[in-house]
Order: structure tokens, then C-alpha cells, then sequence
């Protein structure tokens, strides 16, 4: 028996032709990998939460516009679950209250040399300066006090009148820049603006109700802030 130059033909992978006497190696068919989940799966990218944002990254500005337009679409909205303007001014009032409280806790945050206030003037002239520059870029126009023949202490013929009443004057608020009810409704879209102040006076611990009222000629929105006497009293 002749042997094949290659060695023997018993390497399963030859296989030798009778016809032509030559040895023909076999392919093996082609390996199919089964699918595998990877190791490691892309990364998504899921959009940024508030809540990972950096408290005292740069102001940032707002279209007045926009608000304008979304602020407006809020007073129809407030309008029309209302029966009278009493409960639209509520409304606006409570969707400004929490909004007041927290301000106070970033322009706080933001501050490195803030500090607590304990006097009803500073604490109205930090609002009526850094926290309103902070909403509106800008400063309210002016704070007074009210006279002293306007609020009196009667509950205690022995003590002093306590004046209780301030008030904080704005030029053109800016809920009201682009919104012009008919006077004979009364609608006072600025107590959005109020809730916001008895929010961050209620937060600092200065108890007060906050009202709207206009001046005689209309050229100015008064904040009507009574504080609680005992707020009053505590500073004598």
C-alpha cells in the first residue's frame, strides 16, 4: 500500500479522492457566534434635572414676552375657576407664596455675607432691593411707614401706639405691564407680586398680610403690608 508524501490519511480533516488519487482538505463551515449582550451599555443621554443644577450658577434672564404671555394665560385660567375677583386675587396670591419662600432661601444661598434679619426695615429693604433685583432687575420704587393716625394699638390704654403698617411703592409692576382690565372689575393682577412678599416675610419670621391698592392717580401699585404686632413689638 502506497503512502501519502503527506502521512497518513486518517487526519479527519483530509479526505482523499478515489478519482484523481488526490487528498482534498475539508473547510468547516463557518462558525455563527450567538448574540451576546455587551458588557457595557451606551451611555443615554437623559436630560439635566433641576435638582442637580448648581444653585449659584449666573443669573439668568427671562423674555419678558414669554412671561408676559404665560403669566397672562395663568389669569385666565385663575379666572376661570373664580366667582368673583376677591378669589381670583387669592389665587394669584397663593401661586406667589411658595415662590417668595424659596427665593429667600437662594438669594440667601447666594449671598456669602447674608445675614439674618431681625429688623422689620432691613427686612423690607433686603425685598425691595436684592430680592426684587433678583425677580425683576430692578429695585421697588420707594418704602414708607405708615402715619401714626393711621393704625393705633387700642387693645391697652397703657402702651404706645404700635404703627404696623408699611408700604412698598412700585412704579409699573411687571404682571401688570401688558395687562389692562377695565377699571370697573377692580383686578389687581399685582397680588401675584404680594404673595411672593408675605411668602419671604412669613419665611424670615416677619408675620404679615399683604394687600394691593393703587394710588389716587394711578400711576403707582401700593403694597399695603400690616405686620402682627407682636413683630412690631419684639424690635421696641
Amino acid at each position: 500500500m502506497n503512502q501519502s508524501p503527506f502521512g497518513s490519511t486518517s487526519n479527519p480533516n483530509i479526505i482523499s479522492s478515489s478519482s484523481s488519487g488526490t487528498n482534498l482538505p475539508i473547510v468547516p463551515p463557518p462558525s455563527v457566534s450567538s448574540p451576546t449582550t455587551p458588557s457595557v451599555l451606551p451611555q443615554r443621554d437623559y436630560a439635566p434635572n433641576i435638582l442637580d443644577q448648581n444653585l449659584n450658577r449666573p443669573k439668568k434672564e427671562v423674555s419678558e414676552t414669554i412671561f408676559s404671555f404665560l403669566f397672562a394665560e395663568v389669569v385666565q385660567y385663575c379666572q376661570s375657576r373664580v366667582n368673583d375677583m376677591n378669589e381670583l386675587h387669592e389665587k394669584l396670591m397663593q401661586l406667589g407664596i411658595p415662590i417668595g419662600q424659596r427665593l429667600l432661601e437662594l438669594c440667601v444661598l447666594r449671598d456669602k455675607n447674608s445675614k439674618r434679619e431681625i429688623k422689620v426695615n432691613n427686612m423690607l429693604g433686603f425685598i425691595g432691593n436684592t430680592l426684587w433685583k433678583t425677580l425683576y432687575g430692578r429695585g421697588v420704587s420707594t418704602i414708607e411707614r405708615a402715619a401714626a393716625s393711621t393704625q393705633t394699638d387700642t387693645s391697652n390704654p397703657q402702651l404706645k401706639p404700635v404703627i404696623t403698617r408699611y408700604m412698598i411703592y412700585e412704579k409699573e409692576p411687571l404682571e401688570t405691564k401688558y395687562i389692562s382690565p377695565p377699571r370697573d372689575m377692580n383686578v389687581q393682577c399685582a397680588y401675584f407680586s404680594a404673595g411672593i412678599i408675605k411668602g419671604a416675610l412669613n419665611a424670615a419670621d416677619f408675620r404679615a398680610e399683604v394687600r394691593v391698592a393703587m394710588t389716587e392717580n394711578r400711576d403707582y401699585t401700593v403694597f399695603l403690608i400690616d405686620f402682627e404686632e407682636d413683630v412690631i413689638r419684639r424690635e421696641l
